[in-house]
């Protein structure tokens, strides 16, 4: 839930939180729900 939250924030909440590393939960939501594509090839 946090990943696809944070994948559709826009930009410029984002700018307005700059330390915070907004690729991460997206990423990792990506990885639970698609697997390690990238691993089997």
């Amino acid at each position: 839930m946090l990943g696809e939250a944070a994948a559709q924030l826009d930009e410029e909440t984002k700018a307005r939180f700059p330390d915070v590393e907004w690729a991460q939960p997206t990423q990792l939501r990506n990885r639970i729900i698609h697997g390690p594509v990238a691993d089997r090839f």
